[in-house]
């Protein structure tokens, strides 16, 4: 908690006063992370004509992007264990 306070530039007490526990800020990182992804898939289906590339796309963004990004992060790997 302190590193995540130090990190967002506000004390640890502050932090406590937006999160309840560290479950709640790992909470609030995965439902972020997860919105992006969204945000990212809705706009891309956009641009594949048939379903199938739609499904596709889809699968690459949610779960080859989330693997690679677990893959080379310990903290990204934690986050996704604890969801």
């Amino acid at each position: 908690m302190n590193e995540i306070a130090a990190a967002a530039g506000i004390s640890r007490p502050g932090l406590y006063l937006h999160f309840s526990s560290k479950e709640e800020v790992f909470r609030a990182a995965i439902l972020q992370f997860a919105d992006g992804l969204i945000e990212e898939i809705a706009k891309g289906l956009q641009s594949r004509k048939t379903i199938e590339e739609k499904v596709r796309y889809a699968f690459e963004v949610w779960a080859v992007q989330s693997f690679d990004l677990t893959r080379k992060s310990p903290e990204a790997k934690e986050i996704r264990d604890s969801s």
